[in-house]
Parts: structure tokens; sequence; C-alpha cells
């Protein structure tokens, strides 16, 4: 009996000793590009072993605040194919008026609209509730971006409004925020966007430089870090790293220092650029 239950405990602090030395692995999330298709699924094809979950970039809004989709069903219906945990697209501010295809980028005016009508918002959430169950997606990213100040609050209301909608069908919410939400205080409540999100991706590019082809500095991603920690748990930080400018050693460098934190998501930008996946696999 005695040595039966010696074994029994050894077993389980073996167990135990396992689970917290085995390091955990990177979770890695991905976007890919509208106007970037073809080159992107390729990429995901050949790198689908290394992804968590896809981010499509493919929602953008009318005039009216309407939701439009960038790209057709069949292409939706292709990503949907490959076999990746979750399928999280991304609705953006970029409003486009689909009568002359011009485009208006991250706007904030279409975002006060939809925030200060209390009908509009109510419409908007719907909308976007309707899309994630009607398409079976994972969740929905939102990425409003260059929010005026005035309307931080009503954006939480939203935040929360929706959040509360998506749980209730058994969806996830993931909001993209700018560096400077997290590097200085704007007004904007991010712990409550922690609280009502399941994962926030946080651009860690665009570091503001002169010199053309810039990577992220280490200093600068590690200031980030430092602040995001204080503000979200650890376990809704992603750390959105671009692609466009970085190199293999620089990305090794800056998941070293990730891992550092104890912070295990990443999210690319984006897929189609993404030559470089491989140094994931590296770390």
């Amino acid at each position: 009996m005695k040595k039966t239950f010696l074994w029994l405990s050894l077993l389980i602090l073996l167990t135990i000793f396992t689970l917290v030395l085995k390091p955990t692995p990177l979770y890695i999330s991905g976007w890919i590009a509208y106007w970037d298709f073809d080159q992107s699924i390729n990429t995901l094809n050949a790198n689908k072993h290394i992804l968590n979950e896809i981010n499509p970039f493919i929602y953008s809004l009318d005039k009216q605040g309407n939701i439009i989709c960038l790209i057709s069903q069949d292409k939706i219906n292709a990503l949907k194919k490959i076999e990746i945990k979750k399928f999280i697209p991304t609705i953006v501010n970029d409003v486009i008026d689909t009568s002359s295809n011009k485009r208006i980028l991250k706007d904030s005016g279409i975002i006060h609209e939809i925030l200060s009508n209390k009908d509009l918002m109510n419409k908007h959430i719907d909308q976007i509730v309707e899309l994630v169950k009607n398409n079976n997606y994972t969740g929905i990213d939102i990425d409003y971006e260059k929010i005026n100040p005035k309307d931080y609050d009503m954006f939480l209301v939203f935040i929360r409004n929706l959040s509360t909608s998506l749980r209730e069908n058994k969806k996830e919410l993931s909001v993209t925020l700018e560096p400077k939400y997290i590097l200085k205080n704007t007004g904007l409540n991010i712990k409550l966007i922690a609280k009502y999100s399941d994962k926030i991706n946080i651009m860690c590019y665009n570091y503001p430089s002169n010199k053309t082809n810039q990577t992220t500095p280490l200093f600068w991603l590690n200031e980030i870090i430092q602040k995001a920690i204080k503000l979200i748990p650890l376990k809704k930080i992603s750390l959105a790293l671009s692609m466009l400018k970085e190199n293999e050693d620089s990305i090794i460098e800056k998941i070293k220092l990730i891992k550092k934190y104890k912070i295990h998501k990443i999210a690319i930008w984006r897929i189609g650029t993404a030559a470089i996946l491989k140094s994931f696999q590296k770390s």
C-alpha cells in the first residue's frame, strides 16, 4: 500500500514538474490582406503547420457604416478549407465608396457616426454577430484606428456590447490597437478593453524613424511590452510584428525578448510577405 502511494506521489510530482518546466509553444496568428490574396494563400498553405490562427483582412465599411467584403465568397471558402484552428477575420475602418471605389483609410468620421448613434451602433453590432455566425467564424478582430478621443467612451460601450453578444454565441473578440494606446495615456481605457476582449493585438511596428526599412528596435518593443503587461493580462497579449521590414535574425531576437516576458502570442503582418516564417520554427 505504501509503495503504491509512493509511486503515485512520484508520478504526480513528475507530471507537475513536466508541466512547469515544459516551455509553452508560441501561438502564432497571421493577417491575410485582400489585395495580396493569391500570394498569401500560397504562403499560408506552405506554412499552415506554423499557424494557430488566420485573420483575413477582408472586411471594410461603406459610407453608411455597413460592412462590406473585399474578396469573393469562393476565396473565403478556399481559406476555410485550410486546416488552421481559428478563423478570425478583421474589420478595418477603411471607408469605400462602392460607386466610385474611392477609399478613405482609417476614417475616424465613420466610427464617430456609428458610435454617436445608439441605433447605428446596435445595428453595427448585429451585423458583426450575424457575419460571424453565418460564416461559422471563430470570432472577429476589430481594427478601428485613429479614433477621435471624444469617442473613446462610446468605443468602450461598443466593445463591451459586442463582446457580450459574441460570447452569448460562443464566439471570440479580438481587438487590434495602435502602439500609442500602450505607450502613453491617451484616455482610452485599455484595461476595460482587455476585460471585454479575448485577445489584444498590439501593433509593434511603424516605429517613427527617418530611416527606410527600419526594423522595430528592440528597446521600443521592450518598452511596449513593459507597459502592456501592466494593462493587459499576459494570456491576452498578442504582439504584432511586420514582416515587411524584419529579417530572420531580427525576428529571432524579438521572439527571445517576447518569451523573456512569458508572452506566447505573436501576430504576423502579413502572411503574403512572410518569406521568413521559418524563423518562427527556429525559436
